[in-house]
């Protein structure tokens, strides 16, 4: 629950329940992270950690620069087609805390988007704070607005779905969402019938792929025979799975 004590306390429960190992996903909150694998590694418990690098832990997840300028370049090609890359703003809407993995997502959106229309100015480049969920993305994406009234055609790029989506919905509870498209990042809002029309896209990373990945690892763990930590600290992941870019409706 994005909660610091909430983190570091269920990592108690599962020392005390003995696990063997532990995998986690904890994009929201890295700064509880050193504490709670403090309490892993004094109790001798291996760590695999999805998508966001932690020390001494097993990296299993996508290769997020990639994944991010995978989707900047689709989108890209959109402003190029439906506005020959002449468009009034890009709105990268990031979540900070999640440090590195914000870095090479959002970051990697942007240098995509300039990969197909690299005339972009830096001016035209703003960033917000959508803190990976559509209620921060929605309230922070008014206030970019806001500061740019005169903006039309505009381009959202994010971490994930949700801030994409967020700041979509600012524009659209605004009445400027005529010329405001936008590209995600997990896949988590482009399915379903519920879908914004002006979110063409997003980057999937197939989750099942992160566990069928994970089981040869975990069995070499109960076997006894766990193998050296590659934690990508070095650029040396355990396992690295590549995202594919899908267009809404295909």
């Amino acid at each position: 629950n994005n909660s610091a004590s909430t983190t570091v306390s269920n990592a108690q429960v599962f020392i005390q329940d003995g696990c063997n190992a532990v995998v986690e996903f904890n994009p929201a909150s890295p700064g509880d992270v050193p504490a709670m694998q403090a309490k892993f590694a004094a109790a001798k418990i291996p760590v695999i950690t999805f998508d966001v690098p932690e020390p001494g832990a097993y990296f299993v997840g996508i290769d997020n620069l990639k994944a991010g300028i995978a989707g900047g370049q689709m989108l890209g090609k959109i402003i190029k087609s439906k506005w020959g890359c002449n468009l009034d703003l890009i709105i990268a809407s990031h979540a900070h805390g999640a440090g590195t993995v914000d870095t090479q997502r959002t970051g990697g959106m942007v240098t995509g988007v300039r990969d197909e229309c690299p005339n972009i100015p830096q001016s035209k480049i703003v960033n917000e704070e959508g803190g990976g969920q559509v209620s921060v993305a929605l309230p922070a994406g008014r206030d970019v607005l806001a500061a740019h009234p005169n903006a039309k055609r505009i381009a959202v790029v994010g971490i994930n779905d949700s801030t994409v989506t967020g700041t979509i919905e600012a524009a659209e509870q605004l009445g400027r969402a005529t010329d405001i498209i936008g590209w995600g990042q997990d896949g988590s809002l482009i399915t379903g019938a519920n879908v914004d029309p002006h979110l063409l896209g997003s980057v999937f990373y197939f989750l099942e792929g992160y566990a069928e990945a994970t089981l040869p690892l975990l069995e070499k763990i109960a076997a006894g025979h766990a193998p050296p930590v590659k934690d990508n600290s070095h650029n040396n992941p355990e396992v690295l799975l590549r995202g594919c870019p899908v267009v809404c409706g295909s």
